[in-house]
């Protein structure tokens, strides 16, 4: 009987491949000096491809996201949201899309092409640090079970999640189609003078590698000789800071298609572990004086 494997390389490669061709294609209407329609092209292949590996149960878009107070984040090329409460908040005439902060996953940010004068990951750091610093909402605590049923921790000891002090923790990437001319030591100083919380937790530069934080040394100060990836640095204890780096780091002959796997494999672990409460629309929609009404008739 013959025995068949499923390239699960293969596959990954292909669309690593559609991201490329995307890509051409952005060029060529970069060419014709329609900015706007280039980027769309990668940003519509990525947002589709990622579309297609998660269950109906996340929605996948682009847009804006909005607090309780209506307070407004700039806009992101991929969101990933809850799907079963209430994805989106409203949705223009030119697609751009409106999120509730508490249905929110994953933000990404998508470029064709990696310039270093286009200051890209700095400018996404200020729109990472404008939602941390000005955007709201409740944290879901480690002993909620689901969206509705919690533990009672006066009786049950509820185990820390993988680190993590709460379970709505928003993953933050960048993923550049092509590298063009950048070097690691470019963000040295962005990195050593930026809050771990502003950064994103994976850049994916797809013919250079992935930058991630990595555990070096263990608490006792040996070097770890295996490759330890933490991938939510922002949870790092100041006192053990000096055990970690950010790094950027190749897997795999194939540079392009490995970088994709870790960004599939990465969103896919998150949404795993994390949860979040359901957004409670009246209030919302009570700061545009739905549940205020000025004038009452009688019938």
């Amino acid at each position: 009987m013959n025995k068949f494997q499923f390239d699960l390389n293969k596959f990954v490669s292909l669309e690593a491949k559609e991201i490329v061709n995307a890509r051409e294609r952005a060029i060529s209407i970069h060419h014709t000096s329609d900015i706007d329609a280039a980027g769309d092209e990668v940003e519509k292949k990525i947002r589709d491809l990622i579309r297609n590996k998660l269950p109906l149960n996340y929605y996948v878009g682009h847009g804006h996201i909005a607090d309780e107070e209506l307070n407004l984040s700039g806009q992101h090329d991929l969101i990933i949201a809850d799907n079963i409460g209430s994805p989106i908040l409203f949705k223009s005439e030119n697609n751009t899309e409106y999120f509730p902060y508490e249905s929110v996953y994953s933000i990404g940010e998508i470029k064709s092409t990696y310039r270093s004068s286009g200051k890209a990951i700095e400018k996404y750091v200020s729109k990472i640090r404008s939602l941390q610093d000005v955007l709201r909402r409740k944290e879901t605590p480690l002993n909620m079970l689901s969206n509705t049923v919690s533990l009672d921790q006066n009786f049950f000891k509820v185990p820390s999640n993988y680190g993590w002090p709460y379970r709505s923790y928003v993953y933050k990437f960048m993923l550049f189609a092509n590298g063009g001319d950048f070097k690691i030591e470019q963000l040295k100083e962005l990195y050593k003078n930026t809050e771990n919380k502003y950064l994103p937790n994976v850049v994916v530069i797809f013919d250079q590698g992935i930058v991630i934080n990595c555990e070096l040394f263990d608490k006792e100060g040996n070097a770890i000789k295996t490759l330890t990836i933490n991938p939510y640095p922002e949870f790092i204890e100041p006192n053990e800071a000096h055990r970690y780096e950010w790094l950027l780091v190749k897997f795999g002959e194939s540079i392009t298609s490995s970088s994709l796997a870790y960004l599939y494999f990465t969103l896919n672990d998150h949404l795993r572990k994390c949860l979040l409460l359901k957004p409670d629309l009246s209030r919302y929609f009570h700061n545009v004086g739905l549940f205020n009404p000025k004038l009452a008739f009688k019938v």
